[in-house]
C-alpha cells in the first residue's frame, strides 16, 4: 500500500485478503484484517481501530488464534498499518 500510495483491503491487482493468505500457503478456517493509514504511533492506530465497530470486533474476536502485525513508512499517508487475524484450518 505504501509503495502505491493507497489504502484498501483489496490490492491494486484485485486480490483480497483471502487470496493473499491462500497464495502464501496459509490454510485457514477464519480470517480478519484491519488496515489503517496516517496515524503516527501504535497507540494512535489502536485508538482508531478500537473506536470502529468492525475493527474492534476483529481485535476482540476470541475465535482468532493467530495474528500478524505490520507497518510501512512511505506513500501519501506516511505510515500504513495492518493487522491480519487468523484461525488455522
Amino acid at each position: 500500500m505504501a509503495a502505491n500510495s493507497y489504502m484498501d483491503h483489496v490490492s491494486l491487482d484485485g486480490r483480497t485478503m483471502t487470496d493473499r493468505a491462500t497464495a502464501s500457503g496459509y490454510r485457514y478456517r477464519m480470517l480478519g484484517e484491519n488496515v489503517a493509514a496516517g496515524q503516527n504511533s501504535p497507540a494512535e492506530v489502536m485508538d482508531g481501530w478500537m473506536n470502529s465497530p468492525g475493527h474492534r470486533r476483529n481485535i476482540l474476536n476470541g475465535e482468532f488464534t493467530q495474528i500478524g502485525v505490520g507497518y510501512a513508512r512511505g506513500g501519501s499517508y506516511g505510515i500504513y498499518w495492518t493487522q491480519v487475524f487468523g484461525t488455522p484450518a
